[in-house]
């Protein structure tokens, strides 16, 4: 996700102490899970803890937003193109203002890179592609997300995986954010983000610590601060999160009823009345660490 909240005060923790953000049903959805994830992160994530490896091997179904292994780098290359490139004629400059354009390019300097280099990308696309270089510049790694790593678990004990959305869908999001909201434009998006890249750098690390903590207050302050504030947050939120809730609580509900379900979806997902543990069957309760 590329809205970066606040910086709040962190202490570094081993994973081996992890108690990852887990609810659980009660009554007939006792054997039912939701865990939040972090789809990016470093070496203290390389590895599962064994709690959450037993409850992935003790339910039916896994079901998580997307399984990349089901497409393939060429199709990933061609949904990209499709979805993210802008037409032949156009170039990202022509969509953004001078200003903006050149705070692009003072940031993207930093890598090496000249904004003239992705003048063919949707300026969405390049607000993503400067995230991932900041990830990328802090050692964080979608293999040692918590995403991909209980997908690969799941399958090595023959777990039926149920994706929630595709590949398509999910980049799709900020096409729809844009098509969607007349009240915000390009520029909100990569002002929104340079600022937050430049002046909140250490919130992935806090993010990555509150999710080792299980600590749902630093995830419900991330949410308050990065997606409640202005006109370009609560539109982010809407079709980031509030839509997605929605179309997953239909997939979800009937499943829930008839099989042993964790569903594994990032941390943000879970926080507030329209989270999926207030959207779903089973009433869902947050552990204790």
């Amino acid at each position: 996700m590329n809205k970066i909240a606040l910086v709040l005060a962190f202490t570094l923790f081993s994973i081996n102490t992890s108690a990852e953000p887990t609810w659980q049903g009660t009554g007939e959805y006792k054997d039912d899970y939701l865990v939040g994830t972090i789809h990016v992160g470093d070496e203290r994530l390389k590895e599962l803890s064994e709690q959450l490896k037993k409850r992935i091997e003790a339910v039916d179904v896994v079901a998580v937003e997307v399984d990349l292994a089901n497409v393939s780098a060429l199709q990933q290359q061609q949904i990209v193109m499709e979805l993210a490139m802008l037409p032949r004629g156009t170039t990202v400059t022509q969509l953004i203002s001078p200003v903006v354009a050149t705070k692009v390019n003072r940031y993207l300097q930093q890598f090496g890179g000249e904004i003239f280099q992705y003048e063919q990308f949707k300026p969405w696309m390049l607000a993503v592609m400067m995230v991932q270089m900041s990830y990328q510049k802090m050692g964080l790694v979608a293999e040692h997300g918590i995403d991909q790593q209980i997908i690969e678990h799941a399958k090595k004990h023959n777990k039926t995986i149920l994706e929630l959305e595709t590949f398509e869908q999910q980049l799709n999001i900020f096409n729809r954010l844009f098509d969607n909201n007349d009240s915000i434009d390009y520029n909100d998006m990569l002002l929104d983000t340079l600022e937050e890249l430049n002046t909140m750098s250490d919130m992935p690390q806090v993010m990555l610590e509150a999710w080792i903590n299980s600590d749902i207050s630093a995830f419900e302050k991330i949410y308050d601060t990065t997606l409640k504030q202005t006109d370009y947050d609560k539109a982010l939120e809407n079709v980031l999160l509030i839509e997605r809730n929605v179309a997953w609580q239909k997939k979800l509900n009937p499943l829930l009823k008839e099989k042993s379900v964790m569903v594994a979806t990032g941390t943000l997902h879970y926080i507030g009345p329209t989270g999926l543990p207030a959207l779903l069957d089973g009433d869902f309760q947050l552990l204790k660490k």
